[in-house]
This record gives structure tokens, sequence and C-alpha cells, in this order.
């Protein structure tokens, strides 16, 4: 599976598959936004604001609003994205909240059915975010590539998110979606057209960034500092998938030969 990017294709997109939660639209009070997205002001969070802001224009149903620490910083970020797409958010509420402050969180995430968590590395600062959303029974999405955060997640707080009827989607970014959704793809095409059996999938990615934007980091100092920390803590995780799955999984049949 060889999969292009082309840039001019947003990393966001409308998503039209329904999911079905035991808590229902109707069930959380109206006063309840749709979503929030916390740490709007960071790399990331501007992003998902921005992409709000264009999904906004053909769902005027959709209630969001932006969160994070700084007021002032917030303003700001909706103010550029305003005048960059020409559309007004000046109705977009602002939510003060700081993962220091448990209170805050719990506050935030009361007012949201879906809270977007953009605040990153996900080890330091992503725990307090996912249980004030469990606690305040809202859903909760993130951008996390950290397998020990997201492992140690799941192993901590499954139960409690069942217990609430939440969901907690976490490693919703670039580098999950387009593999996930190629093995999907697939394995709809296996059962479907080819009637065969899919047993392993290697995926390739292209990305064609242009000369002139090779000034500067590469690298967002967020993305950075996670992947240095996940590298440093790797041997953890061997340990914490015992805890997790305490019956080994089934090998893949049939076996491939190596290349």
């Amino acid at each position: 599976m060889h999969m292009y990017i082309d840039q001019n294709i947003s990393l966001f997109s409308e998503c039209t598959l329904q999911v079905h939660s035991p808590f229902d639209r109707n069930v959380y009070p109206m006063s309840r936004l749709d979503l929030v997205i916390f740490g709007a002001t960071g790399f990331t969070g501007k992003y998902a604001v921005e992409e709000m802001c264009r999904i906004s224009k053909n769902y005027l149903e959709i209630t969001w609003a932006i969160a994070g620490r700084n007021q002032s910083k917030l303003k700001d970020v909706l103010n550029k994205i305003s005048k960059k797409n020409d559309k007004d958010l000046s109705s977009v509420k602002i939510i003060i909240a700081d993962v220091q402050d448990e209170k805050s969180l719990k506050e935030m995430c009361s007012q949201a059915k879906v809270l977007v968590n953009c605040c990153g590395p996900y080890r330091h600062y992503g725990e307090p975010v996912v249980k004030a959303a469990i606690d305040s029974k809202t859903h909760y999405v993130d951008v996390s590539a950290e397998p020990e955060f997201i492992e140690t997640m799941q192993l901590k707080y499954d139960e409690a998110a069942r217990d609430a009827g939440v969901y907690i989607i976490r490693a919703c970014g670039f580098d999950c979606i387009p593999t996930d959704m190629g093995v999907i793809f697939l394995q709809q095409n296996f059962k479907g057209k080819l009637k065969g059996t899919l047993n392993s999938v290697e995926s390739y990615l292209s990305l064609a960034v242009p000369l002139k934007a090779c000034t500067g980091g590469l690298v967002n100092y967020g993305t950075w500092e996670s992947l240095l920390y996940e590298m440093a803590h790797y041997n953890e995780l061997p340990a914490l998938r015992k805890k997790m799955y305490p019956k080994e999984l089934p090998a893949f049949e049939p076996k491939l030969k190596p290349r």
C-alpha cells in the first residue's frame, strides 16, 4: 500500500462514520458545546482550530470553543484564523483551563460533549485531562503517538470510561489515521471483491516538501520531545503490555516467509 499525501489536502477532514455511543446527543444538557479544543495556542492546537473554522462553514449547527491557559493568546489565535479564513469567530467561546488545575479541567470538560486534547507531550500532561473527561462524562480525543501513555491510560482508565459511557480515543494524528484507514480499506476489499485472507500489510508514506519550506526546524519541538521520552522509556513497554494482555495474542496464520 503506497500512500501519497497531497499538501493541498487537509490532514483533518469531516467524519461521516456514525458512532453509536451509550450517551446519545439528546442525553447531554443543551448547554454543552459539541466540541472544545484544549491547547489551542500550541502547534497542533492552531491547526485544529483552523480546521474547525473551515468545517463549521458547512456545519453551522456545530457549537465549539477553544481552551488553554492564556486568554490573550487564545484571543490572538481566533483573530488570526478569523482574518486568514475570512470568517467571524467572535462567537467562539474561550475557556481558561490548566493541566495543573484539576478544578479548571473539570469545569472545561463539563462544558463539552467531546474534548480534543492538543496538549503534549502526553506523558507529562495527558493523564489529568483523561481523568477529568471521564469524571465529566465527556468523550476524549487526542493526537498522541506515545505508546506508553496510550497503553497506561487504557490499563488505568478502561473500566472507568466504560462505566461513564464515554470513548477515550487516542492517536488520531497524521501518522495513525492514514495507516488505519488503509488497513480498513484492504480488509473491506479482501472480504468483498477478493475473498481472501488479509495476513499483513506493508504501508509506505511519501511526503513532498518544497525546498523553500526547509529553512529552519522541520520537526515541532513537542513532537521531538515526545519522541525522545518514548525512546528513553521504551524498555518499560513489555512489562506494561503483559499487564494489559496476560494471555498472549495468537500468531498470524498463515505464517509468511521473511523477505
